[in-house]
């Protein structure tokens, strides 16, 4: 699955292929484990990036094994992970995957047809078919505590406005109609400000 979203990343970006390369990256450290160093991390990206959409898929797995997972299944005795590795490899040079290039592979681990949980921050530069918002409540957007403070209100106003322009085709908000604070009061403020200067509310 690594191999796959990597592909994904290195062809479709992180866009269209729904793979972060910082995650990426964190799965790589993990399994060169005790191998790991900064050097590892440069070595992968530099590869990932010289990749051409023209290159095959047996190519791309090979590149990957060459960049430092063939030493970390060799280290792991990851009898498993070898044996499943040689089954891509086997797959992809001989019927009925053989001559596929690496952009479809990256097709396999392609995120569609899926649900990605984010926060309003890290959706920005990103875009969605379809966004939902949850929580677009009074006391949570803004959030209560940048109530008398106009300078958070546009700081959170901006967060909003980041989700609402996310979205390709639809953008759903929700909110329940009142908050709770950590001490347990019940705030009954409504839907956020924020819906009613868009004309949603």
């Amino acid at each position: 699955m690594l191999i796959e979203a990597l592909a994904a990343w290195s062809v479709l970006g992180h866009e269209d292929s729904g793979h972060r390369l910082g995650r990426l990256l964190q799965r790589w450290r993990g399994l060169l484990a005790g191998d790991w160093n900064r050097d590892s991390n440069f070595e992968l990206v530099r590869s990932l990036l010289e990749i051409q959409p023209t290159l095959s898929a047996e190519s791309f797995i090979t590149k990957v094994l060459d960049a430092g997972l063939a030493q970390a299944i060799r280290r792991l005795a990851a009898g498993e992970d070898q044996i499943a590795i040689q089954q891509m490899l086997r797959a992809f040079t001989a019927h009925p995957l053989s001559g596929q290039s690496v952009v479809q592979l990256a097709g396999r681990a392609r995120n569609v047809g899926s649900i990605e949980m984010t926060t309003m921050s890290s959706s920005k530069g990103r875009e969605f078919d379809i966004v939902i918002v949850l929580g677009a409540d009074e006391g949570r957007m803004p959030h209560y505590l940048s109530r008398n403070n106009e300078q958070l209100i546009r700081e959170d106003r901006r967060k909003f406005y980041v989700s609402l322009t996310r979205a390709r085709f639809e953008c759903h908000f929700f909110y329940s109609g009142y908050t709770e604070t950590p001490w347990g009061r019940i705030n009954r403020n409504g839907p956020s400000r924020f819906l009613a200067e868009i004309g949603l509310h």
